[in-house]
């Protein structure tokens, strides 16, 4: 299957599938972005038994970072986009040479939920396309309260209905690891950072087609959006991040030898 048809295909996938229960995140009740205004986005056509979207973000010009739960049997890399379904001369297509999901990461938990995409060709920089960087390693978390933000091109509703093809993005809120945890009823790990969404915003919220898109604080990435549930019928559980700081080493090493 060419790259057209299976972005094509992963567009149909991502507006039909159901919320019901845990799902992968998007982007609902958020708003457009301007338009490459968030230049490290990437998105990720995702080859399997059926054709899957994901999202992730430029580290470098040869890396890609996403969830370890995106992994497939061949993967795409769109960069330089807004709107999915229009013809840009700002994109970049570019085929991915090797996963490396974490070595530990666990289907059951979602523990280690990072993965690197070592690029087939560099990704070209200019105003379009720009690497993100990342927190450190023993770099101490966003506050408590502060203010991120989570981009995506995810459904628009928590029905999965509604997909839009631009760059959507949402504010969050930054909650404590110890209150995420009660909430979640045990299972966040250190590993893991939460937020929630604003009150006057109830079902504003991750939804289903970007896991992997990076939580930006302060112009940095914190986190890769790992989980979540539907925000409209089980409000008050936070939203669930790999914390990267954790991973550094792991993804110095991988870079390093590659």
């Amino acid at each position: 299957m060419g790259f057209l048809q299976s972005l094509a295909a992963a567009l149909s996938l991502l507006s039909s599938l159901s919320s019901a229960g845990l799902f992968r995140d998007g982007i609902i009740g958020g708003h457009e972005a301007q338009p490459h205004s968030r230049p490290y986005m990437a998105y990720l056509v995702v080859q399997r038994d059926k054709v899957a979207g994901c999202g992730g973000f430029l580290i470098r010009e040869d890396f890609v970072v996403t969830a370890a739960h995106c992994a497939g049997r061949k993967l795409y890399v769109l960069l330089g986009a807004h709107a999915l379904k229009k013809q840009e001369s700002s994109r970049q297509v570019l085929d991915v040479q090797k996963q490396f999901p974490h070595e530990d990461y666990s289907e059951e938990n979602l523990e280690n939920d990072i993965m690197l995409l070592k690029l087939q060709t560099n990704a070209t920089l200019n105003q379009f396309v720009e690497p993100l960087a990342l927190a450190q390693e023993g770099e101490e978390d966003p506050r408590e309260r502060a203010q991120c933000l989570v981009s995506g091109w995810g459904s628009a509703d928590a029905d999965g209905e509604n997909h839009l093809s631009e760059l959507q993005e949402v504010n969050v809120t930054v909650v404590g690891r110890k209150r995420c945890d009660r909430d979640w009823r045990g299972g966040i790990t250190d590993n893991m950072i939460c937020t929630q969404c604003c009150a006057a915003a109830p079902c504003a919220a991750l939804a289903q087609g970007d896991s992997g898109s990076p939580l930006v604080c302060g112009g940095k990435a914190y986190g890769i959006v790992s989980f979540s549930t539907n925000p409209c019928n089980l409000r008050g559980f936070p939203h669930v991040y790999t914390r990267i700081s954790t991973y550094q080493p792991w993804i110095s090493k991988i870079i390093s030898a590659n």
